[in-house]
């Protein structure tokens, strides 16, 4: 939970596709996908209340029936992933670029409201 609060998303889940890295920089932070044998147009961002959800399908298809899979690492199926944020970041200021197989997603972190004091004449 403090990292939770500190970093502003929740991501604890050793087993999920795809691998990412979650990056804290002071006005924003960053997500960064491995997304290996996708494009960008088979990778869906969607935000719905606090939930960042990463999507994609593959469409490569290698069905050989002379062929065995001795060892089969690469993902070719669906996958989703999701991360709740913290409502210090600001979901409109999302910006997402995919090169090389790694997705980035950049969220604005919401300024600091400042405390406006204010003097009261008394009467």
């Amino acid at each position: 939970p403090e990292f939770t609060n500190t970093f502003g998303v929740n991501f604890i889940s050793k087993g999920s596709y795809p691998k990412c890295d979650v990056i804290d920089y002071p006005e924003s932070l960053k997500i960064r996908a491995e997304i290996a044998g996708l494009t960008k147009d088979d990778v869906d961002i969607e935000i719905k209340k606090d939930v960042l959800t990463i999507s994609g399908k593959s469409t490569e298809e290698f069905n050989d029936e002379k062929a065995t899979y001795i060892k089969k690492e690469l993902k070719h199926s669906s996958f989703k992933r999701s991360f709740i944020l913290s409502d210090k970041l600001d979901t409109d200021s999302i910006d997402a670029s995919f090169k090389n197989g790694i997705l980035t997603i950049t969220i604005g972190k919401k300024q600091a409201e400042v405390e406006v004091s204010k003097r009261i004449v008394i009467k």
